[in-house]
C-alpha cells in the first residue's frame, strides 16, 4: 500500500496522493485532505472529519484534529473556534486539548469556578 507500479519498479505515491492497494497509479486526496509520500490513505485537515472518501466540516460546538473520523464536542462552558480546530474556555482558562476540558479557575475569594 502507498506504492504504484511505474513500468518496472514500485514507487511511493507522492504527497497529496495515496494508493490503498499497490496499483498502476496513485489517487488524488479529496478536498480538505493531505497525505505524506507513500501513503495508503489521506487524512482530513483539522476542523474536518472523514466520512467515507470525503472530508466533511464539523458543525455546531464541535472540533476535530488531523485525521479524525468524527468531530468531538467542546467541553461545557467553552466555545469552538470559527474553523472548528480548537475550543476556548469561557472562563479564560487554557483549554486542555488532551483531556478536552476547561480547568477550574480560582476566584478572587479562593473558590473554584468554571465560569
Amino acid at each position: 500500500a502507498g506504492l504504484y507500479w511505474d513500468s518496472s519498479t514500485c514507487e511511493p505515491c507522492p504527497a497529496f496522493t495515496y494508493s490503498p492497494t499497490n496499483s498502476t497509479e496513485c489517487e488524488q486526496c479529496p478536498d480538505g485532505a493531505t497525505s505524506r509520500p507513500g501513503s495508503a490513505s489521506c487524512d482530513c485537515f483539522p476542523g474536518l472529519y472523514k466520512m467515507g472518501e470525503v472530508c466533511v466540516e464539523c458543525e455546531g460546538n464541535t472540533f476535530s484534529k488531523t485525521g479524525s473520523y468524527s468531530c468531538t464536542d467542546c467541553p461545557t462552558d467553552s466555545t469552538v473556534s470559527s474553523d472548528h480546530t480548537y475550543c476556548t474556555c469561557n472562563n479564560g482558562a487554557l483549554w486542555d486539548s488532551l483531556r478536552n476540558l476547561c480547568p477550574l479557575q480560582n476566584t478572587s475569594d479562593g473558590h473554584h469556578s468554571r465560569t
